[in-house]
């Protein structure tokens, strides 16, 4: 019995000195994920769940790798200033819609948002005009929302 302490005490010691520290650096990841700030958002009268994404990793990264989003859930990307900011569909695994909002409206849109499998550079889209948020969206809350350009969006952030 002492015999097996002192070799998975040994082992142990091994995994932790070579590369098992490694999981402490994960942990203020998963904490961040456990009490990400949320949104609920408004276009008409359909209500989103949107995470909110500050940093700027974390808005680089956005919806990469991910299989899909349930129900009516989505990212919120805020920015300090007012400017053209583009997405990325780089690693994007399905499509999205994308709204870009200023002072309260919708200032453009892109309906059913994809990465076209067959092309090496990601997809980039750019509003033609500044926003200072970008919500990323379900394909369908577009069409389903009746959202247009010029509606307001009620944004209301709540800690989760």
């Amino acid at each position: 019995m002492i015999i097996l302490i002192i070799v998975s005490t040994f082992f142990g010691a091994l995994f932790w000195y070579f590369g098992g520290q490694d999981i402490q650096n994960e942990i203020p990841y998963y904490l961040k994920k456990a009490t990400a700030k949320t949104t609920t958002i408004a276009v008409r009268e359909v209500i989103i769940d949107a995470e909110v994404v500050e940093t700027p990793s974390a808005q680089q990264r956005g919806l990469s790798g991910r299989e899909g989003l349930s129900g009516n859930r989505g990212m919120l990307f805020p920015f300090a200033e007012a400017g053209e900011h583009s997405i990325t569909m780089r690693g994007m695994l399905f499509s999205i819609d994308i709204l870009w909002i200023h002072e309260g409206k919708i200032v453009h849109m892109v309906d059913d948002a994809l990465q076209p499998k067959d092309s090496a550079e990601p997809a980039v889209y750019t509003p033609p005009v500044p926003s200072t948020y970008v919500l990323e969206a379900n394909n369908y809350f577009i069409q389903e929302s009746g959202a247009a350009v010029g509606d307001f969006v009620a944004l209301g952030l709540t800690q989760e």
